[in-house]
């Protein structure tokens, strides 16, 4: 039997169209205020990147190196990570040498026969996803890679 959507006391059905109205109603309440904070967050986060991104070359380039080795630890090495990418893409967005970074690194892994395949086939999807969506991206850049 299912719970309803992320609440412990509401009752056990066997059907979530059975729920009543303001069960539902209290969990899309609280899955709005979730994404509201997540918003939030982001923005915050986003804020921070820039300003670290203008304190100077050498800050600058010293933050990206904590995004990049972090995209390297946990983003790289999780699964169906949906929307993380875009926070290396908005560091890399500030400066072409982040770029040439961040896609030097994703292909070294790609090739690799010393990591697992996992690994290098998810590099790939990163090449992929951010030559796409990285409108940003100079022609140069992807030949000098």
């Amino acid at each position: 039997q299912a719970m309803e959507i992320g609440d412990s006391n509401m009752e056990e059905t066997s059907d979530p169209a059975e729920a009543a109205p303001e069960q539902i109603d209290e969990a899309v309440e609280r899955v709005r205020e979730m994404a509201d904070k997540l918003d939030i967050l982001l923005v915050k986060f986003m804020k921070n990147c820039d300003s670290h991104c203008s304190k100077g070359p050498r800050h600058s380039k010293s933050f990206f190196q904590l995004i990049l080795n972090l995209f390297d630890r946990y983003i790289l090495r999780t699964r169906n990570t949906k929307f993380t990418q875009y926070i290396i893409f908005h560091v890399c967005r500030k400066k072409a040498e982040f770029v040439d970074a961040y896609l030097e690194r994703l292909l070294q892994y790609s090739l690799s026969d010393s990591l697992p395949l996992e690994i290098r086939l998810r590099a790939a999807e990163y090449i992929a996803s951010f030559l796409a969506r990285a409108l940003y991206i100079r022609v140069d850049s992807v030949e000098s890679t």
